[in-house]
């Protein structure tokens, strides 16, 4: 990590700021290699490990990443899952603009929850400009170390770097970042990292609207499930926030978003994800819904 991102980031816990704490081995000038962390508030203490800072609690960090085993995220993995990205934005006029339009971002953009790489962040890497700062967040720190290595490889103007962290918990400075994105991630950042299959996710939402500068934005995608599907109903009785495209805007209105545009990028029947449970009807019909919100 470069020196500079202490600008940016602060402790998770009480969004102290940091500083570097003895010994810290660099790659040479700016550059944070191995070492560590401490806030200057409460005095916490965060490993930097192979040039990604981690910023949370490993405990709960590794709950939240263990499905990720290393022997699943080859090097090949990472280059696959890049270049799906890259035709997708190819073959969807709509996911085309979606990224076209994050792209026009400058400053400090953050991606959260990025997981191995595909879909979003891996086409927009790309497309953002000279100047800006992007950075890509999980709670898997192994797996985030991988895809450094893999964007090492890639063409990118604008700087990356990674960030070790909880969506619920994010450890950056009041109102310094211009833009989050995310394929999911906010859904997938749970309130209580404890739970296996928590259903409220609201704390990302609120966590991003603070770090946010005024007018900031945040492009993210979530899977809506259709009017009459079975599955509203059940999440909606457990209290999952994200049980429908209703929902999520009511959460996002009360944390104080105003939701600027809602966009269709794909539509889908049956199991969304199988691992998951849902939906609880295989008839069910669900879409990937692209969203732009801007703090109010």
């Amino acid at each position: 990590m470069q020196r500079s991102l202490l600008e940016v980031l602060c402790c998770p816990g009480c969004h102290g700021g940091l500083e570097v704490a003895e010994p810290v081995e660099g790659g040479g000038g700016e550059e944070l290699v191995e070492g560590a962390l401490g806030c200057t508030g409460c005095g916490r203490r965060f490993e930097v490990e192979e040039g990604i800072p981690v910023l949370g609690d490993r405990e709960h960090m590794g709950k939240v990443s263990d499905s990720w085993s290393e022997g699943m995220l080859t090097h090949e993995l990472y280059r696959r899952n890049i270049e799906s990205s890259r035709r997708w934005y190819g073959g969807s006029e709509a996911f085309a603009a979606f990224v076209d339009g994050a792209a026009e971002m400058e400053g400090v953009v953050v991606d959260v929850a990025t997981g191995p790489g595909s879909s979003f962040a891996g086409a927009l890497a790309p497309r953002l400009r000279e100047g800006t700062h992007f950075l890509m967040t999980d709670a898997a720190v192994h797996m985030l170390q991988g895809l450094k290595r893999a964007w090492e490889e890639e063409e990118h103007r604008a700087e990356v770097s990674f960030v070790g962290c909880d969506g619920h918990t994010m450890p950056f400075r009041d109102k310094s970042v211009r833009a989050f994105t995310s394929q999911g991630g906010f859904q997938c950042s749970q309130d209580d990292p404890t739970q296996s299959r928590p259903p409220r996710c609201g704390g990302a939402y609120r966590e991003a609207y603070r770090a946010l500068v005024e007018g900031g934005t945040v492009h993210g995608t979530c899977r809506v499930y259709a009017a009459d599907s079975k599955t509203v109903p059940y999440l909606e009785s457990v209290g999952c926030e994200d049980a429908s495209w209703e929902s999520l805007s009511d959460l996002w209105r009360a944390v104080g978003f105003d939701v600027i545009s809602k966009t269709d990028l794909a539509k889908q029947k049956g199991k969304s994800n199988p691992g998951d449970g849902l939906p609880i009807d295989e008839n069910d019909e669900w879409a990937v819904v692209a969203y732009v919100l801007r703090k109010g």
